[in-house]
């Protein structure tokens, strides 16, 4: 898919990030996991809030609604990442692209109603390896 269109989120979207990445990867935003990684080019530090779609076993599904090109995405390819669920953060030991079917019946009725009407179709797993911290909320 090297010759997709890069689609880049609308300003609505990154000015919701600024506050959504402040209470994702809490305990009480259950649908929110929060990704640290490191620009590919400048290794400035990055937090990124993503919408959890499901899980499985350790994994952790996530909705790609700007494609497989994003730049969190391909920085989290080329030097890894953490990843915090729940205030529970660990280490990206991988990254794998599902699609819809396997992810439909993963995911609660609510949220697999809302990916049907969207036409959503690709997602990735992120593979989590063991708990490195638990944080506390605040």
């Amino acid at each position: 898919m090297a010759d997709e269109p890069r689609r880049r989120p609308p300003p609505a979207a990154r000015r919701f990030n600024l506050v959504a990445v402040r209470f994702s990867g809490r305990w009480y935003a259950p649908r929110w996991v929060r990704l640290e990684h490191r620009g590919r080019r400048s290794g400035r530090a990055y937090s990124t809030p993503l919408a959890l779609v499901a899980t499985r076993g350790t994994d952790l599904i996530i909705g790609l609604p700007w494609g497989r090109r994003t730049d969190w995405l391909r920085n989290l390819q080329s030097g890894g990442g953490e990843v915090t669920w729940r205030g529970a953060t660990a280490e990206v030991v991988g990254v794998d692209f599902v699609g819809v079917e396997e992810v439909l019946p993963l995911a609660s009725r609510p949220i697999r109603a809302i990916l049907v009407r969207s036409g959503l179709t690709d997602f990735i797993a992120l593979h989590r390896g063991p708990r490195r911290s638990e944080h506390a909320d605040p």
